[in-house]
């Protein structure tokens, strides 16, 4: 195993305000054309609706950005997220003949298909924020404007990471639950879960009986996850 990530993390990335400006206008445009409801603090006074939005956001947290870096049959690449959560590191390695990596053997993916990403917003920290400032300009753009994999493509990755995320809260004790003072109105936040939602509506899922009536249902959860890729897929490639 690694025993060591310090001297593959030394990454140095500035945010400008410029970027923060265009995303900004990004995430606008994409709630006008999604059509997304905008939800607001009331909301949260709705039963319903603030279980939903702590189940959805607690997948989101439990989230690693590991398949999505192994696209197109890169599967021994690992990613390495500084404590920050913002600078990233992919890493191709060697492995043994127990299929573990091999210490020193990393080698930088720096191709355009898998090569880390710069994160505005904390994947575990701000994880509505995230999914909107740095997943779904992803998914709809790529990492480069060379970027050979479809949307589909990138769809179907983070879906494998997001199963994996949506397994990691259900095997955790620390239940389904929103950030302390938690609000919709920060960024990205209501664009998430709001997206979110209409995935799953397009995809005739039915999220007000599945939480938290049906969370534990293997084959609800399954139907869960398949819902959100077809609700992504149609939404996202009109």
């Amino acid at each position: 195993m690694i025993k060591t990530l310090i001297p593959i993390l030394l990454f140095i990335l500035f945010i400008s305000d410029a970027s923060a400006g265009q995303m900004d206008n990004f995430l606008k445009g994409f709630r006008k054309e999604q059509s997304l409801h905008v939800y607001k603090k009331k909301d949260l006074l709705d039963t319903e609706i603030k279980n939903q939005a702590a189940f959805i956001y607690t997948i989101l947290a439990n989230t690693n950005e590991l398949r999505i870096h192994q696209m197109r049959g890169a599967t021994t690449n690992q990613v390495f997220l500084h404590n920050d959560g913002h600078a990233e590191a992919v890493f191709e390695f060697d492995l043994d003949d127990k299929g573990d990596i091999i210490d020193g053997t990393g080698r930088l993916v720096d191709d355009c298909v898998n090569q880390a990403s710069y994160n505005y917003y904390h994947p575990h920290k701000k994880a509505f924020a995230h999914f909107s400032g740095d997943i779904l300009p992803w998914i709809l753009m790529g990492n480069c404007r060379e970027d050979p994999t479809s949307i589909n493509e990138r769809i179907e990755a983070y879906m494998l990471d997001l199963e994996m995320g949506m397994n990691a809260s259900f095997s955790s004790d620390m239940g389904f639950s929103l950030p302390e003072k938690f609000k919709f109105k920060e960024f990205g936040q209501s664009d998430a879960f709001s997206f979110f939602k209409k995935a799953l509506e397009v995809s005739s899922f039915d999220l007000e009986d599945f939480v938290p009536n049906k969370m534990d249902n293997v084959d609800r959860r399954r139907a869960f996850l398949g819902a959100i890729e077809t609700g992504f897929k149609e939404l996202l490639n009109k």
